[in-house]
């Protein structure tokens, strides 16, 4: 399976820009076996487009995502290195545009909400676990599946909290339901 990830993510990689939306469009029903790493690409495509609200939809999902991959990696939280690396992905547009218009993280998540629900999380965290367990020095085993589910309603707990909270900047960190 992860060589027909890796098969999808370079062929996505290499198509035509103009292709953007009919990608989406191939894409979205299978987004639930996606990686984050593939709606990073997406958010990298609509910047090239000027699409910047697109981006920064893209580019929320993909961090929802690789938040989520990483809750699912064992006892612990996430490593505050992973939420940096994450900032490092974000495009200086997108920054721009929230500093600018800070309402649109939360319009934004809320999409992100919406996409999930449709088209909830369903891949391996193996990829992100591996960068994960090697920055947390940590060789625990993955949360066993039957748990998934937990993990993934409490990360939608704590989004729905900070979208009803008066702050528009910071999104709460999400602890591991035990």
């Amino acid at each position: 399976k992860r060589d027909q990830l890796d098969k999808i993510t370079e062929w996505v990689h290499f198509r035509p820009a103009a292709e953007t939306d009919a990608l989406i469009k191939i894409l979205t029903p299978a987004s639930s076996d996606l990686e984050p790493l593939m709606f990073f690409e997406i958010a990298v495509r609509k910047l090239r487009q000027d699409n910047i609200e697109e981006a920064l939809f893209w580019s929320q999902l993909g961090r929802y995502r690789m938040r989520y991959d990483a809750l699912r990696c064992g006892p612990g939280d996430p490593p505050p290195v992973l939420t940096q690396m994450l900032d490092l992905l974000s495009a200086p547009k997108t920054r721009m545009l929230l500093a600018e218009h800070p309402e649109l993280l939360k319009k934004t998540l809320r999409k992100v909400l919406d996409f999930d629900k449709k088209y909830p999380a369903q891949n391996s965290p193996a990829f992100i676990c591996k960068i994960v367990k090697k920055l947390n020095r940590d060789s625990s085993p993955l949360v066993p599946k039957k748990d998934w589910g937990n993990i993934r309603q409490q990360l939608r707990i704590t989004t729905e909290v900070f979208l009803k909270s008066p702050d528009n900047t910071k999104i709460p960190d999400t602890k591991k339901t035990k």
